[in-house]
Formats: structure tokens, C-alpha cells, sequence
């Protein structure tokens, strides 16, 4: 497993990369394995050119395809209220909660 603090991804709830996003954390699929509980700093691109931020902690890691690719579950430790609540907007605008409820 990968210890990663500090580690920034860039991401879109858009790609397959990210799955299963809500304003409390998300699930991303990875090439590699990180470790429970290491802190990441992502930055989730919800428009063509409107990113928000937010720190998360590695809460569960799952090989999808073992040693190949892995799924992980992230928490929401850290992101400004205003960036949650345009997260949260966006993803109804989009039908991305009432598509994957």
C-alpha cells in the first residue's frame, strides 16, 4: 500500500475514474493501493473551468481488479461550506444523485 499525504488528484465526477460522489466524500478507482486513513487533497472539476477543493481521508480501500486496480473510499475531512453546498447543487442539477440513489 501507498502512504500518500499530501497527494492531489484531479478529478471529474464526470470520468471513470470517480464514482458515487455526494457532498460528504466519494469512491475513486486507482492503479495503486494507498493506505487507510492517509490524507488526500482533491480537487473535483464540476464545469469546464469551476474546480472546488476538498482534503479527504482514505477510509476503504478494495482491489478491483487485485494488483491492478483498486477501489477507494474517501471522506470529506475538509471543504469550505459554500464549495459543499455547490458540489451538492451541481450534482442535482446534473441528475447524478437521483441517477446513482
Amino acid at each position: 500500500a501507498v502512504s500518500a499525504p499530501g497527494r492531489i488528484f484531479w478529478m471529474s465526477y464526470l470520468d471513470k475514474q470517480s464514482e458515487n460522489l455526494s457532498g460528504t466524500g466519494m469512491n475513486i478507482k486507482l492503479k495503486e493501493n494507498l493506505n487507510l486513513h492517509c490524507e488526500l487533497s482533491l480537487w473535483i472539476k464540476m464545469k469546464e473551468s469551476e474546480f472546488i477543493h476538498a482534503i479527504g481521508e482514505v477510509m476503504l480501500v478494495v482491489p478491483f481488479k487485485p494488483g491492478k486496480a483498486f477501489n477507494a473510499g474517501i471522506r470529506f475531512t475538509k471543504i469550505d461550506a459554500q464549495d459543499r453546498e455547490r458540489l451538492i447543487n451541481y450534482l442535482f442539477d446534473e441528475n447524478y444523485l437521483v441517477k446513482n440513489a
